[in-house]
């Protein structure tokens, strides 16, 4: 096994002391309203279900796909949550959602999924987010024979991000 998956495993095996799971309020003080240590302020819960997701996602892909409905919902979970001050972290999230509803089968829900995140990378002017969608790219090319999912790849493909952003 690569070690980038065994790495991946252990991180959801440690799942039972992140966030997302029933006894991390135990855990995590600020989850429950308490002051959170300074350290913590960053990691905000829809922070911690969106790398959570994206874990669970890279599981689904190296490992074992039955890991994609866990990422679905926890990366569902952070793109609801997110606020418009948050949408380069709302695209990555979707992108990753969008891979992982394919990954488990549901094309037009991928694919929605996908088109959402490709409308906010458009705006957002973030070369990151090329290398991103390319990933997402290769999971929509495999079910090509999905008229959605064709059109999508062809979008992706044409994506260029705007050279500059206006502040």
């Amino acid at each position: 096994m690569p070690p980038l998956a065994r790495y991946l495993m252990h991180l959801a095996e440690l799942r039972y002391q992140m966030p997302c799971s029933p006894t991390s309020t135990r855990r995590w003080p600020g989850l429950r309203g308490e002051q959170d240590e300074g350290w913590m302020a960053f990691f905000t819960p829809n922070a911690l279900s969106a790398s959570t997701g994206i874990v669970y996602g890279e599981l689904a892909q190296v490992v074992d796909p039955r890991y994609a409905c866990l990422a679905v919902l926890l990366l569902t979970a952070a793109v609801d949550g997110y606020g418009d001050d948050m949408t380069r972290s709302r695209a990555f999230s979707l992108i990753s959602l969008a891979a992982c509803h394919l990954i488990d089968d549901r094309v037009d829900a991928g694919v929605e999924a996908g088109e959402c995140a490709v409308e906010l990378c458009e705006r957002l002017g973030s070369h990151r987010t090329v290398e991103r969608l390319r990933q997402l790219r290769n999971e929509v090319e495999r079910r090509r024979s999905h008229r959605g999912a064709r059109e999508l790849a062809d979008r992706i493909r044409a994506f260029r991000p705007p050279s500059s952003v206006e502040c």
